[in-house]
C-alpha cells in the first residue's frame, strides 16, 4: 500500500496561482498548472518517490490538469479559439520523477528549457548588473539602519 500526498498549483484567478495540498485526485483543482506527487511505501518509509506533472503549450493548444470524483487525473486541452480545431496534442503534459523534489523541479525545468526552447532557466541567464545590489555591512548598525542608509543615498 502506498501513502500518497500531493501539491498542486492552480489558477485561482486568471492572474493568480495558489497552492493546494491533498491526498486524492479529487483534491486537484481545475486549472492546475503543476502537480507534485509524493509517494512512500508503508513497508519502507525510508524510500520516497516524487512525480511531477507539468502541463505545457503545444502549438495553439494549452493544457491543464484536474482531478475528478472517480479518483482519476484528467488532462484538459483547449485552444481558447472556437475556430481552431485539433484532435490531438502530443506534448500536453511533461512528466518526470525523482527522489528529491527540489532536484526534480530543477532538473525538469532544465529538460523543458532544452526541449521546448521557449524559456531559459535562471542558471543559464546572464546576471544583470542593474539587479546586483551590494551587501552593505556597517559595524554597530542593524540591518534596518543599513537599508535606510542605502536608500537615503538615492534621495
Amino acid at each position: 500500500m502506498l501513502n500518497v500526498q500531493l501539491l498542486c498549483l492552480f489558477h485561482f484567478k486568471i492572474w493568480w496561482v495558489i497552492p493546494r495540498v491533498g491526498k486524492s485526485t479529487s483534491d486537484i483543482h481545475v486549472e492546475t498548472q503543476m502537480l507534485l506527487l509524493e509517494s512512500t511505501s508503508q513497508e519502507d518509509r525510508e524510500v520516497t518517490n516524487n512525480i511531477v506533472f507539468l502541463p505545457v503549450l503545444d502549438g495553439d493548444l494549452r493544457s491543464s490538469l484536474q482531478g475528478n470524483s472517480s479518483n482519476e487525473l484528467e488532462v484538459y486541452v483547449e485552444t481558447g479559439d472556437p475556430s481552431t480545431v485539433a484532435s490531438e496534442s502530443l506534448k500536453a503534459v511533461f512528466i518526470n520523477y525523482g527522489s528529491n523534489p527540489f532536484d526534480l523541479m530543477k532538473e525538469s525545468m532544465k529538460i523543458l528549457d532544452e526541449y521546448l526552447g521557449t524559456f531559459t532557466v535562471r542558471e543559464s541567464k546572464q546576471e544583470s548588473r542593474f539587479l546586483t545590489i551590494p551587501v552593505l555591512t556597517i559595524p554597530g548598525c542593524t540591518a534596518l539602519e543599513v537599508t535606510f542608509a542605502f536608500l537615503s543615498s538615492f534621495a
